[in-house]
């Protein structure tokens, strides 16, 4: 997208989606991902979607949606990032996917 300028000079729009694309977070409940959710939700982003492991404690993000503006709870989604089916479903009408997700320690792989 791109602005107009009173001098009808084109100027890059400041964010490469709108607040109600839909943006995925890997990671989400971790101590970056937490950061990255609320600083978004302070931008006016509001189509969020947090991707977790079922193990993850969802509390951090919770509290920062309780301090975003009301109506901006972001949509909490359990899943492995190494089942097909878990990312196609978590995937699905996003716009934007900021993976911020660590391993575990296990490898996801044979050496």
């Amino acid at each position: 997208m791109a602005q107009v300028n009173s001098e009808n000079q084109t100027e890059p729009h400041p964010f490469i989606v709108s607040p109600e694309d839909r943006i995925l977070i890997t990671g989400a409940s971790g101590f970056i991902g937490r950061r990255v959710v609320s600083s978004l939700m302070e931008r006016g982003f509001y189509n969020l979607v947090c991707f977790t492991r079922p193990s993850s404690d969802f509390g951090g993000i919770e509290a920062t949606a309780k301090r975003g503006p009301s109506g901006m709870s972001p949509a909490i989604f359990t899943g492995n990032l190494l089942s097909r089916e878990d990312c196609d479903s978590a995937t699905k009408n996003v716009a934007v996917i900021l993976h911020l997700a660590a391993g575990t320690g296990e490898k996801s792989f044979p050496d």
